[in-house]
């Protein structure tokens, strides 16, 4: 895997880690024998730091030895011979002393005051490169010959990758950087490392590039990183085929299987491997896992983070020989306990390997549309690498990447697109290169706005205005208040101004389920029977308990209808919440059936909240063809300055209505503006705290929800990632633990999570939600409960009980016994995805987010308007909020093709598609939502 780490202007990685420091320790190599036999041009193969870049050459350093103050000039945006090459080139960083919310000063884990750097000239970005760990192994278990060998392909197969990431990148030109232009190239730093703290083999390469580069107009500067993020997980699988094309020429076999998840699933990865080098050895050769589980043996009340970094090494890299011997004795170790697990390299190179037919073009296609409507060359280079890893080399790949997309059997979309404002001469490469879509995908868009026009027809599917103004009295009259003319517009929209299918956007916290109430009451009173759908089990009970009909997840009723357990008729209506998150494939099966029997279907969602994890978004194709009714008037903040906030994540237009934006139709200064004014918004009402690390951010997230007397039930944690997850997970267990809030006596097994065994370790009070559907015990994927005991059986399970969060604040919830050897599919809920919180509504919001990648309009959008009453609060790191105002204002819709479009460089008609597209696309233009007169409502009638 590459990964790609920014360097601060001090030359620190996000670990505080001094990148200079780091590689100039690196060990020369000890392999005299071997070079002698490898004689040959190019620099001395002992030697593991070296220059590299198209522009080593340029400023004189190809050959030359690495030096400390050459790194720290070229860190600093000078020459070797101290000529500056950008801007802000000698920019020194400040520091500054970071305070809580109650402005005392912030500690750190040894009670100093913690301390963050701002500003300055970034020094780069570590680019690390590492071997497969079968690789590693082989490398450990050769002779010094062998070593260099396979050292040699590495390296080879490093300058590959970094090849291709260099020729990508672009820099930017003029007010504004509208003009984009290539590069002539980019100077780093390569540094191989042979081992890993633990000094055991991991063969791995630090490219540390430096953030200078020279444009093809010859001028030196800066370059735009964003190449780098896109290109770098093609980059990978493109180091993965070269490398192990390279081991097969060296005479190892090389096995390819399929993998699969404990479930047995498969799970679409292709594992590439030597032949001969067991798993069971890979995971025995790093007993970096083994270490944490032995101390927390001997201290029992270690938690995993204690554990994890008292038994963490600092990267000291001991002398080569020194580094054989202790593998030397690893492998002899093992072999005393499994001898048929360690090989010799002879008896590996005798080993075949085994054969794997590749996937047909359709399956690839399949792959491609997982997630996303179109898909671009890079991401092919990825997929057909991890192909044909061992197969074929890296020039091979991406001469079948280009045969793939010149095949008929393939529509071309326009690139994404660009805002006017931001238009240059030239384009940067995701501007103007095409991106594709299978056919069937293309079809798919078609079918939803064919079939969501033809139900317009329908009309004998609408209710009677005079019912639903009947309905309307009598609900206002039981609840004591008057519904807003927004609101009647809407029901009057979904209930007799639309016919076989009605759309309804809902921003986050207008009241959607109110307005549910009112048109599940109309519908009834013509006869008509409700039936929820939701994304998944837990969004469709909540569903269930705030409308009052009976709901269930997409994928539970599809299946029920197969199993002939539901079969639903014309008097029946079918309401799809949050479907901005049903994917195209989704929407159309449910579209398709509805219209099968006759049915109603209402869609109900929000496009500018979180996006379909599946490919494409069938609930926006549907407003594309009908137009929809909208709440704007948020109700959830409680506060007058948070309710200014919520409103600033939606654009409107000049009379103050809300626009339905599409991927990169806002300039780049609108996305600035617009992410500004919600930084503004933010910081008036004091919700940021940034740190120089990740680190010191959960730090500080997890002490301020400790001494926070909200009510746990009132409280939500929220992350990007699982990792992030895991860590405010240990950081707030350990604390609530110190408190003698939760257990220390802990208990740990093993639970499946995402289709793999993970280790879960539980106290007694841990809450915890059920990550599977339990008939028996009656809980579904995401029910939540607390542990209420908790005891190892003699079998070596556990039996568990574990109190379910009550819906009603005021009563306990049931209790639930189990063992874990009947249902293991368990995990910790103190903290949680972003992705799962949308629907939730709590009062105290604690948002980490430090991945820059992950932050965007969508997803600050939904954290935020998780808050009700009480206060939110951002933790980031001086990384993300530099660009804070950027990612806050960037939206990222997902496209759909035909909302894209079909590019003009368009083979003529794939089965006769283009001339069916264009015909649909004429009647996109998107339907004014129902007019309103505000004495009598909505005007339309039956």
């Amino acid at each position: 895997m590459i990964n790609c780490t920014r360097i601060d202007a001090r030359g620190n990685n996000k670990r505080n880690g001094n990148m200079f420091d780091y590689m100039l320790a690196t060990e020369r190599l000890s392999i005299d024998s071997a070079v002698a036999y490898y004689a040959g041009s190019g620099p001395d193969p002992r030697q593991t730091i070296n220059w590299g870049g198209s522009l080593a050459a340029e400023l004189g350093l190809e050959g030359q030895p690495v030096t400390r103050e050459v790194m720290e000039l070229l860190g600093k945006g000078f020459s070797p011979t101290g000529r500056p090459l950008c801007k802000n080139a000698g920019e020194e960083p400040r520091l500054v002393i970071k305070k809580d919310r109650w402005d005392n000063v912030r500690l750190d884990d040894d009670g100093k005051p913690m301390e963050k750097w701002e500003g300055g000239h970034r020094v780069g970005f570590d680019l690390t490169i590492s071997a497969p760990g079968d690789v590693s192994v082989a490398f450990a278990l050769a002779d010094e010959r062998e070593k260099l060998a396979i050292l040699e392909a590495h390296r080879q197969a490093c300058a590959v990758a970094m090849g291709y990431i260099e020729s990508k990148v672009e820099t930017r030109r003029e007010k504004g950087g509208k003009e984009v232009i290539g590069t002539q190239g980019l100077v780093w730093t390569a540094a191989d490392h042979v081992s890993n703290r633990n000094v055991q083999s991991d063969l791995h390469t630090h490219h540390l590039v430096y953030g200078i580069s020279k444009g093809e107009d010859g001028k030196w500067g800066t370059f735009d990183a964003i190449e780098i993020y896109r290109h770098r997980h093609a980059a990978d699988h493109l180091y993965k085929a070269e490398l192990y094309s390279a081991m097969k020429a060296l005479g190892y076999g090389i096995q390819r299987e399929r993998e699969v998840d404990v479930m047995g699933r498969e799970t679409g990865q292709i594992l590439t491997t030597i032949a001969g080098i067991d798993r069971e050895l890979v995971l025995q050769a790093k007993t970096r896992r083994q270490e944490i589980l032995d101390y927390v043996k001997e201290h029992p009340s270690a938690s995993h983070d204690e554990a994890c970094k008292a038994t963490r090494k600092k990267k000291e890299e001991p002398p080569f020989e020194q580094v054989v011997k202790d593998w030397q004795q690893t492998f002899a170790n093992i072999a005393k306990e499994r001898p048929d697990l360690v090989p010799t390299t002879q008896s590996l190179k005798q080993t075949k390997g085994q054969h794997l037919d590749p996937h047909t073009f359709d399956e690839v296609l399949k792959r491609m549309h997982e997630n996303e409507a179109m898909f671009c060359e890079h991401d092919l280079v990825r997929e057909l690498g991890m192909e044909f890893a061992g197969q074929k080399n890296a020039e091979q790949v991406l001469k079948m990447v280009k045969e793939f997309t010149e095949q008929d059997d393939l529509v071309r979309v326009k690139a994404e697109h660009l805002h006017e404002d931001d238009r240059g001469n030239r384009l940067a490469r995701k501007h103007r290169e095409d991106r594709f879509a299978a056919t069937w995908m293309v079809e798919w868009e078609a079918e939803i706005i064919r079939r969501s026009k033809e139900r317009e027809n329908e009309t004998d599917l609408k209710l009677f205005r005079s019912t639903v103004d009947r309905e309307i009295a009598a609900y206002e009259k039981r609840k004591g208040f008057t519904l807003t003319e927004e609101q009647k517009a809407a029901i009057g929209h979904l209930t007799y101004g639309t016919a076989g299918v009605g759309v309804m956007s809902g921003l986050a916290g207008t009241g959607k389920t109110t307005v549910a109430e009112v048109y599940k009451q109309c519908f009834e009173a013509e006869g008509k029977q409700l039936m929820g759908l939701a994304v998944g089990g837990k969004a469709a009970k909540k569903l269930e308990e705030e409308s009052g009909m009976p709901c269930m997840s997409v994928a539970k009723f599809f299946s029920q209808v197969r199993q002939g357990k539901v079969a639903l008729t014309k008097k029946d209506v079918v309401v799809l919440d949050e479907a901005g998150m049903i994917a195209t494939g989704d929407t159309l099966k449910l579209m398709t059936y509805c219209q099968r029997i006759g049915c109603k279907l209402l869609v109900q969602g929000d496009t500018d909240q979180l996006q379909p994890i599946a490919a494409g978004n069938g609930f926006e194709l549907a407003k594309m063809a009908l137009g929809d009714t909208k709440l704007t008037e948020i109700r959830r903040q409680k506060n007058a300055g948070d309710l200014v906030t919520a409103n600033s994540f939606y654009e409107r237009d000049h009379h103050g209505r809300v626009k339905d934006m599409r991927r990169g139709h806002r300039s780049r200064q609108g996305t600035l503006d617009m992410g500004a004014e919600i930084l503004r918004n933010l910081q008036e009402r004091n919700c940021i705290d940034d740190f120089g690390t990740e680190k010191q951010a959960i730090k500080a997230l997890v002490d301020d929800y400790l001494k926070d007397p909200t009510p746990l039930s009132e409280k939500l944690v929220l992350g990007h990632t699982r990792a992030e997850i895991k860590a405010l997970t240990a950081g707030i267990r350990k604390g609530m633990q110190d408190k003698g809030e939760l257990d220390r006596e802990e208990f740990t097994f093993r639970t499946i999570v995402k289709g793999t065994w993970e280790d879960l370790t539980v106290s007694r009070r841990d809450r915890v939600m059920f990550t599977a559907t339990n008939n028996d015990l009656g809980v579904i994927n995401g029910t939540e409960g607390t542990v209420e005991s908790i005891r190892k059986d003699k079998a070596g399970g556990y039996d568990l009980v574990v109190r379910i969060e009550s819906t009603n604040p005021k009563e306990d919830g049931r209790l639930v016994t189990f063992n874990t050897s009947e249902h293991n599919a368990l995990a910790h809920r103190w903290a949680m995805t972003v992705h799962k919180a949308q629907g939730q509504g709590k009062a105290e919001i604690y948002h980490l987010a430090t991945n820059l990648g992950m932050l965007d309009q969508q997803s600050a959008l939904v954290a935020f308007t998780r808050l009700t009453k009480g206060s939110y609060r951002m933790y980031t790191t001086d990384e993300v909020k530099e660009r804070l105002a950027e990612r806050l204002g960037t939206e990222r819709h997902k496209e759909m093709a035909l909302s894209a479009g079909l590019s003009e460089s368009q083979a003529p008609p794939v089965r006769n598609l283009v001339q069916d597209v264009e015909k649909l696309l004429a009647v996109l233009k998107p339907k004014p939502a129902m007019p309103v007169d505000k004495q009598k409502g909505p005007v339309l009638t039956r």
